[in-house]
């Protein structure tokens, strides 16, 4: 179905009705039944084989999370084709589905019903539920594990969800072990930490990892300590829990902690055991005076990390290079009776950049990633301003700074993104001075080779925009009025002032192709394609809604809602301008997934 307005002379006449979509565009709309109605299972079939195949989705989505196999191609894609070569072309709405199903039924009851195997390899089918269990016995608990496979993301690798009771009893000897499944990769991860002297005689690490796991069984002793007696001996010399980097490990190597409440509620997440046992403590039941029995919490009022640092020397301002003492990774500092843990973190702050203390390592890192950059562009700018003069077509980069607002300040944006572009991209903050300068010396023959990433970026910018404005402009009859508005709030969205430096690069690299898409839709409404236009913004504008309610709210600097912003216009191309193709795979369940992570 679909909904259609009826205007007379400009003047509506009824301004929403239902009609039969499929009578007006078949092909399309046998295409949306396929992918929104039985791909992600949005339409109601009295077939049972819609909630069975959403199902061996689901299953087969777990198996890729636990086995952290995502080569088995795009699920969404194989059930879209699945569908596709069994759904005669004249079923395009669900009248005629079910008319034709109930008689085909008759004769290939199964040939609507996916297995397994159509999904995912033949040799991934059986999985070992014993190498990735879902729950982890210790003692006389059974803790439910979860898997998630997004690199990248807080909540990647294995999940253990605990009560506050339940996380004291815990110890890092058993978290370590993870599951069966991963232990063999987190040998030859934790091979990869050890200094070179004695990671050369454990090559190569994935064999000498296999022989290890073969050796040892799975929960029993220290893991560390179980892992390390066998290196030692392989190795031919002493090997110490101590020597691993277990923080470089990835972090589906280590075991994810989710903290729950009686009410499932979230009260924290972590993969640091000890951390999340300080900031939870369990409640002690203090005598109230009366036989209520009521518990009361403890509290601790002490002084805060925020005060107490502004007296130290890690708190510092107006710092335009490397003038101060070696980092170390965390501080402690005494306030009888209390003990406050910081964590030095170099900040931008604009023209300079100050050292501060942070409550976690975590956030001091994110920090001083743009705290580098920052001091990086300051020491290189006569080496970056050198690069600029010759920049492609920097003089009329210039002039359109002063008619454009996103252009304006050109020289500066450029600069600043050349810098980024150079430094090595999410390096872990060197502690030294010697180490910023080899750092820095790595980031500035770099210069040259960033120059031209953000010149291919740049230069086709500056003419689309211009071609753009004029093809808006050209939309003039009342007809086009909400497309032109609504073509007008993306391209100031898209560049905004400062939208160099404050578009990820991974989305700034998109943004000629989403210009181009913009041009093209132009195009198709002046070429008799307002109808289309229509129906797709109608498609649309649930999705555009939310990103405006974000972009106004303390929702806009969210990662999540970052993510959601750009998927948004991932999917403008997919109903503007298909010919162009997307840069991932978008459709309205992802965006309504997405935009849930945003507002959690």
């Amino acid at each position: 179905m679909a909904w259609e307005r009826v205007t007379l002379f400009g003047m509506t006449i009824v301004p929403r009705r239902r009609i039969n979509f499929g009578r007006i565009d078949s092909e399309h709309a046998r295409e949306l039944m396929i992918r929104d109605g039985l791909t992600l299972g949005e339409i109601e079939t009295h077939g049972d084989f819609l909630d069975h195949n959403l199902a061996v989705v689901e299953e087969v989505r777990k198996s890729q999370a636990k086995i952290r196999r995502h080569d088995f191609g795009s699920l969404e894609q194989i059930v879209i084709d699945f569908y596709d070569e069994r759904i005669p072309e004249d079923c395009y709405d669900l009248a005629r589905l079910e008319q034709w199903r109930k008689k085909i039924e008759l004769e290939q009851p199964q040939l609507l019903f996916l297995s397994a195997t159509d999904l995912m390899p033949v040799e991934e089918k059986k999985l070992d539920r014993n190498q990735y269990p879902d729950a982890l016995v210790f003692e006389n608990l059974r803790l439910p594990l979860s898997y998630q496979l997004q690199p990248g993301e807080e909540d990647d690798g294995v999940t253990v969800t605990v009560t506050l009771g339940q996380l004291h009893q815990l110890r890092s000897e058993l978290l370590d072990w993870l599951v069966p499944g991963l232990v063999e990769e987190k040998i030859a991860a934790l091979i990869k930490t050890l200094p070179k002297s004695l990671r050369t005689k454990l090559v190569p690490a994935p064999d000498t990892a296999r022989e290890v796991n073969g050796l040892i069984t799975y929960g029993q002793g220290p893991f560390l300590q179980t892992v390390t007696a066998h290196l030692q001996r392989i190795a031919g010399e002493p090997v110490s829990s101590d020597t691993f980097d277990t923080e470089a490990l990835p972090r589906h190597l280590q075991m994810n902690l989710k903290l729950i409440d009686n009410e499932e509620v979230v009260l924290g997440t972590g993969r640091n055991l000890f951390y999340l046992q300080t900031q939870f403590p369990l409640t002690p039941i203090r005598s109230t005076g009366d036989d209520s029995g009521a518990e009361q919490k403890v509290q601790h009022n002490g002084p805060r990390l925020i005060d107490v640092a502004k007296k130290t020397k890690w708190h510092r301002d107006h710092l335009t290079k490397w003038e101060f003492e070696t980092l170390p990774d965390k501080i402690e500092i005494h306030q009888d009776p209390f003990v406050l843990s910081g964590y030095p973190s170099l900040i931008d702050a604009g023209k300079d950049v100050q050292l501060r203390l942070q409550e976690t390592k975590e956030i001091a890192e994110q920090l001083s990633q743009s705290g580098l950059y920052r001091l990086f562009q300051i020491e290189a700018k006569s080496k970056i301003d050198h690069q600029l003069k010759w920049f492609p077509d920097i003089e009329k980069l210039e002039l359109a700074s002063t008619v454009f607002p996103g252009f304006k300040n050109i020289r500066s944006q450029l600069s600043e993104l050349i810098a980024r572009r150079a430094f090595p991209v999410e390096v872990k903050t060197p502690r030294s001075e010697q180490l910023y300068r080899d750092l820095y010396k790595q980031a500035s023959n770099r210069i040259s080779p960033a120059v031209q990433e953000v010149a291919e970026v740049i230069k086709p910018l500056h003419p689309r925009y211009r071609q753009l404005l004029k093809q808006i402009e050209q939309l003039q009859s009342p007809s086009w009025n909400s497309a032109k508005q609504d073509l007008k709030q993306q391209l100031e969205l898209l560049t905004a002032p400062q939208f160099l430096v404050n578009t990820p690069w991974d989305a700034l690299v998109h943004i000629p192709r989403y210009l181009q898409a913009m041009q093209m839709r132009c195009e198709k409404l002046m070429n008799a394609g307002l109808d289309k236009d229509r129906r797709a913004m109608n498609e649309l504008e649930p999705y555009l809604r939310r990103l405006i309610e974000g972009c106004t709210s303390k929702l806009a600097t969210s990662e999540e809602f970052i993510v959601y912003r750009w998927m948004v216009e991932e999917y403008r191309v997919s109903l503007f301008a298909q010919q162009l193709h997307t840069a991932q795979t978008v459709s309205p369940k992802r965006l309504d997934r997405q935009w849930k992570k945003a507002i959690r």
